[in-house]
């Protein structure tokens, strides 16, 4: 890497600097990191993980790690980007930038793993999220009825 003097002092300047809130966000979804936890695989955002059980234990809500997963490394993007609210195209748009990171990260990370990466979008926006495909619990979306959906757009991307 070469680097002017100039770009030297802004980096350093840049690197010295604290992140904000929205920066920090943007870095941390499209540099995800994710974390395994009794045989789960979350995503690092905007969790405390460092307050969770030691084991997973299924509830009247959660049932089994596929709910699990799909319920805690799913993004509402309008809440991300409140200021993209009137321009859900836009959202879309990050949300289809961010499947491509994710599943790319996902693939090297656990590349003995299978997952489903879900994009869902209506007029509020687009939500994203992924689970880990296991043969023992039922997806958390059967690949087969993403059609019947009719009040909102469904991309499913098998990893």
């Amino acid at each position: 890497m070469r680097l002017n003097k100039i770009m030297e002092e802004l980096i350093q300047k840049v690197k010295n600097e604290e992140k904000d809130n929205t920066t920090g966000k943007f870095l941390d979804l499209f540099c995800p990191t994710f974390i395994e936890w009794d045989e789960c695989v979350l995503l690092n955002y905007g969790n405390n993980l460092n307050d969770m059980a030691e084991k997973f234990a299924p509830n009247n809500v959660i049932s089994d790690r596929t709910q699990f997963e799909a319920t805690n490394n799913h993004i509402h993007l309008i809440d991300t980007f409140p200021e993209l609210e009137e321009n859900t195209n836009q959202i879309l748009r990050i949300a289809l930038g961010l499947a491509e990171v994710w599943t790319n990260k996902l693939k090297v990370s656990f590349p003995s793993e299978k997952f489903h990466l879900v994009i869902s979008h209506d007029e509020f926006g687009s939500t994203i999220r992924f689970y880990k495909i296991r043969t023992n619990e039922i997806p958390w979306i059967d690949v087969n009825s993403i059609d019947n959906f009719k009040n909102e757009a469904i991309l499913l991307i098998e990893i």
